[in-house]
């Protein structure tokens, strides 16, 4: 429960967009969240969405999330093989990979 508690302010930028205090949002954001609330038009179809259509956004938004990860892991296997082309097996591919999803899920934790 503590964790959730320190996302709080978190989820209520997504929950509450165009309701919540400019103020108590953190400076990175505060542009991006006065656009949002001015703009009339998305005010009004946030209010008439339904719920559903909500969650189905949601489920689009951590595709975003698992394609990074994915972009980044090729990258670096692309990388990986050009480097060590000559020394590469499979093994050693395998390690190569280990460790970058290792890099990249401590980024998002």
């Amino acid at each position: 429960m503590a964790s959730f508690d320190l996302h709080e302010q978190d989820f209520k930028i997504f929950s509450s967009t165009f309701d919540i205090d400019v103020d108590l949002v953190p400076e990175r954001y505060q542009i991006e969240l006065i656009e949002l609330q001015c703009a009339s038009h998305l005010r009004e179809k946030f209010r008439d969405a339904p719920l559903i259509l909500y969650y189905h956004a949601l489920k689009m938004v951590y595709v975003f999330g698992s394609t990074y990860i994915c972009l980044q892991f090729f990258s670096k296997m692309k990388f990986t093989k050009t480097k060590a082309r000559t020394n590469l097996t499979d093994r050693h591919l395998l390690i190569s990979f280990e460790l970058q999803y290792q890099q990249s899920d401590l980024i998002f934790q």
